[in-house]
């Protein structure tokens, strides 16, 4: 566990971490919804959210965990992800290029996981869509 005098608890410190990382995905998003294809922009912003994820070993499980803890210090973060990302999925969803019934919860979940072993399985399971 790491811990600092500013950061008492692990999850706080990944939660500094990732508020810089996680805003800037935020934005990238806003900016893809004026992608041409839905899909396109949608792949783009999974990618990067993925390289994102992949830095934070044991990211995965806390972030899972923060999605329905509203106590947790990872909820806003996630949520601000969540948020972000159900943008560009339901653009994608409404032109018909993305499967209806995947949540976005689900996407995020399975890009953690696939981000972390191996980059390249990433980009595998974000075109297999």
């Amino acid at each position: 566990m790491v811990r600092t005098r500013w950061h008492p608890r692990e999850e706080d410190l990944i939660e500094t971490l990732l508020r810089d990382r996680f805003g800037t995905q935020a934005e990238k998003a806003r900016e893809l919804l004026l992608a041409e294809d839905p899909l396109d922009g949608l792949y783009t912003w999974l990618i990067g959210f993925g390289e994102t994820s992949a830095v934070y070993r044991g990211l995965t499980e806390m972030l899972a965990d923060a999605f329905d803890d509203p106590e947790s210090r990872l909820h806003a973060t996630s949520e601000a992800m969540r948020e972000a990302a159900s943008h560009l999925v339901d653009r994608a969803q409404a032109a018909g290029v993305f499967r209806a019934d995947v949540t976005v919860r689900e996407l995020l979940l399975l890009l953690h996981g696939a981000s972390w072993p191996d980059p390249t399985f990433r980009e595998k399971v974000v075109q297999s869509g």
